[in-house]
């Protein structure tokens, strides 16, 4: 008899796709410093057939690739069957450190795998709860 082998191809290894992405997302300051932000990340992941784990970024923008100039990663890989949420458990500024400059104002979450993260993100937008303070550059309270 021939000796038939069947191979499976899965493609070229890639990063995840947008559909990866968490298809929902909250975070809630529960920290009442002016421009200082704790608190829970979570999150509805996406399809997760190409998904090991999420990546959180702060961002001074919507639209950042994980780990460009102006985001700073928050804790580690959160991988996708341990967990949905990321405790910030110390308060964190949103000062952008130096080099760069300004402030954080998005929350990003990346999907990734053995292979990259992916280049989409779902982004929330950050309301410190120190409304009374948001109008001045220094901490009025």
């Amino acid at each position: 008899e021939p000796f038939i082998q069947t191979v499976k191809d899965d493609g070229p290894p890639i990063p995840p796709s947008s559909a990866s992405v968490p298809q929902t997302a909250l975070f809630e300051d529960t920290d009442l410093a002016y421009r200082v932000v704790s608190g829970t990340i979570k999150w509805t992941a996406g399809f997760l057939a190409a998904t090991d784990f999420h990546e959180v970024y702060f961002s001074k923008t919507e639209e950042a690739s994980a780990g460009e100039p102006g985001t700073q990663q928050i804790g580690g890989r959160v991988p996708v069957h341990e967990r949905d949420e990321l405790i910030m458990s110390s308060p964190v500024s949103l000062d952008v450190a130096p080099p760069d400059s300004g402030e954080y104002k998005y929350v990003l979450i990346f999907a990734g795998n053995q292979y990259g993260v992916s280049a989409f993100s779902t982004a929330i937008l950050i309301e410190d709860v120190n409304v009374g303070c948001r109008d001045s550059s220094t901490d009025p309270c």
